[in-house]
């Protein structure tokens, strides 16, 4: 309802406006830490410590073309399958058959991850009502019809963003930054969406064979967190591209969990998407 509200009334109107975001891991520990912390009441009434994805949030992964952000996405994709997730993607840059050889033959529940070419945002939105997922990708933003466009973009987003949040899954949505680091497409996702992350080359693909600390790598880059409404902004965690996939490297986390290394009761378990209502 439009007006002023008391903080009061909007716990009444909202019972969990107040509550931490629950979180789904990525499989990285540094990436979910970075990503944030949510202290959250279990069934029985317990505390418990999550890192990693916020449940009905947004993420926008900006970087130079090649840089690894479908492959990284893939593999995050890959870890929530290992612990019985459901995956949807909308593949905008190949055929779904083409996408099968990207996931490769390692994804433990192929039942449970799904392909989809669709870029009309109705079908989207009506694809994700129907398979419920934990984590979406979107590869990349600008295959929904309209995006580009900021006009179009204020109606898409937040269309979307209703829809994540009423599923609780999260939303990984790629996007390609140019050479002078400008995200393609114009700023106005950046400011619709809940973190926006940017990833660029640490040593370039070709490169690595001049290094001997990693002769067995094909070259590194780094995820850097630029916005982030449910954690903290400005870390880091660097990968590595190998022949079959990502390695992780290290990351910049110290000094935003001080306390990861005393939280014995951390939770890595993936939460059921929401039943329909």
């Amino acid at each position: 309802m439009p007006g002023v509200h008391s903080l009061e009334e909007i716990d009444v109107m909202n019972p969990n406006s107040g509550i931490d975001v629950r979180r789904i891991p990525t499989g990285y520990r540094d990436l979910d830490i970075i990503y944030g912390r949510s202290d959250v009441l279990d069934a029985s009434g317990l505390s418990h410590v999550e890192y990693g994805l916020p449940c009905g949030k947004i993420s926008y992964w900006a970087g130079v073309a090649g840089v690894g952000k479908t492959r990284l996405a893939i593999a995050v994709s890959k870890n929530i399958s290992r612990m019985n997730g459901t995956v949807m993607v909308f593949e905008g840059e190949v055929r779904p058959d083409e996408f099968r050889q990207w996931a490769g033959n390692d994804v433990i529940h192929p039942e449970k991850y799904f392909v989809s070419d669709h870029s009309e945002l109705p079908n989207i939105c009506d694809t994700l009502l129907k398979f419920r997922p934990n984590l979406v990708i979107i590869d990349s933003a600008n295959m929904i019809e309209g995006s580009g466009c900021s006009s179009h973009d204020r109606v898409i987003y937040p269309q979307l963003r209703s829809i994540i949040q009423d599923i609780g899954c999260h939303c990984i949505m790629t996007a390609q930054l140019n050479q002078d680091k400008t995200v393609k497409g114009g700023t106005t996702p950046g400011h619709l969406v809940d973190v926006e992350a940017h990833l660029d080359w640490l040593v370039p693909i070709g490169k690595m064979h001049e290094s001997t600390i990693f002769p067995d790598i094909e070259g590194c880059f780094w995820l850097e967190t630029k916005k982030n409404r449910c954690g903290p902004v400005g870390g880091a965690v660097t990968f590595a591209h190998e022949r079959h996939g990502i390695r992780f490297i290290n990351s910049t986390v110290s000094p935003f969990s001080p306390k990861i290394a005393d939280d014995r009761n951390i939770k890595y378990k993936i939460l059921p998407p929401r039943e329909k209502k």
